[in-house]
């Protein structure tokens, strides 16, 4: 187990970050690249993958780093295949892509290795590396096309699971209106913060709106909630409900505190997913409820009828026709 906590003094400064860490943990600078793209090295709150990665003095590094863990990292698993698509279930902690340096568990390497010849994966939408879930991805230049348009013309439906922090006097608005059964929408623009990586809402951003459902009212601080995209904007859904006083749990980098340290993930997971096939008739329809590891991030117990709430929920977003 490799533990660390530095902040990067001024001799480091502009270094990559797999030399420094190489340096501080006096670790060969092969297996400081391969522990940073697993995903081990967080710098400011952040996990970051790259190796190369530049990285001035005075920001934080935090490593946690197990062998045992590394080897028993879940890949990614295809979950259902077609001529123009594929379904796939992507763990938290895993890139959907790559770094310029390469990744040994990425969802694109899994859809290269798994297609067969003449067929090229193409990733035609996105989860965050701490989110668990399914996405899809095309098998085809017609079937990409086609969930293209789906994506832009709102065909395509997509729900998440979330389990967020609930304090005295926090988010309380939101979870008045509720409890009062209905879905809320949530309407803020937001600006994407390329220095920092982040999202925020502001007036100059683009518009981005989320329609949020209760599924399970507040039990010790957490409550579970099921939301749906009605735009496609980067970290959407966590800055949304950060903003809304209800942070999502794990989810240091927007308000909320650390969640598991057994897992690089936050309590967020993309659990259903529907479109028109972009290619054949009729529609396509997956679900799948979230992993133990999300549940032990959330530091909470599903629901014993988690499945029946979540089907109710559904038709309240529009998601069960």
């Amino acid at each position: 187990m490799l533990r660390l906590r530095l902040a990067v003094p001024q001799e480091f400064s502009g270094r990559c970050l797999s030399d420094i860490l190489a340096a501080a943990a006096r670790l060969d600078p092969e297996a400081a690249a391969r522990i940073v793209r697993f995903g081990a090295v967080r710098v400011d709150g952040q996990v970051e993958r790259d190796p190369g990665r530049r990285i001035s003095a005075g920001r934080r590094v935090f490593v946690l780093w197990s062998a045992q863990a590394a080897a028993q990292q879940p890949s990614p698993r295809l979950v259902y295949q077609d001529a123009h698509l594929w379904i796939v279930w992507k763990p938290a902690g895993i890139p959907v892509q790559g770094t310029r340096l390469g990744s040994e568990n990425s969802v694109e390497e899994y859809l290269a290795a798994s297609a067969t010849k003449g067929l090229e994966p193409r990733i035609v939408h996105r989860l965050d590396l701490p989110v668990s879930g399914l996405m899809v991805a095309a098998a085809t230049a017609e079937g990409a096309a086609g969930l293209s348009r789906g994506f832009e013309d709102g065909a395509v439906r997509k729900v998440y699971l979330a389990v967020a922090h609930v304090s005295p006097g926090s988010g309380s608005d939101l979870c008045r209106r509720l409890e009062g059964g209905d879905p809320v929408d949530i309407d803020h623009p937001l600006l994407w913060v390329s220095g920092k990586q982040k999202a925020m809402v502001s007036p100059d951003g683009k518009p981005a709106r989320s329609r949020v459902a209760l599924v399970a009212p507040p039990t010790d601080g957490r409550i579970l909630l099921a939301i749906r995209l009605l735009s496609g904007r980067t970290h959407q859904i966590r800055v949304h409900l950060s903003h809304s006083g209800l942070p999502v749990v794990g989810d240091s980098a927007y308000g909320a505190e650390s969640g598991s340290t057994e897992a690089p993930r936050i309590a967020l997971h993309s659990t259903f997913l529907a479109f028109p096939h972009p290619v054949g008739k009729g529609p396509v329809v997956f679900q799948e409820l979230p992993p133990d590891d999300f549940w032990k991030c959330a530091r909470a117990t599903p629901p014993a009828d988690l499945l029946d709430r979540f089907r109710k929920v559904l038709g309240l977003l529009g998601c069960s026709d």
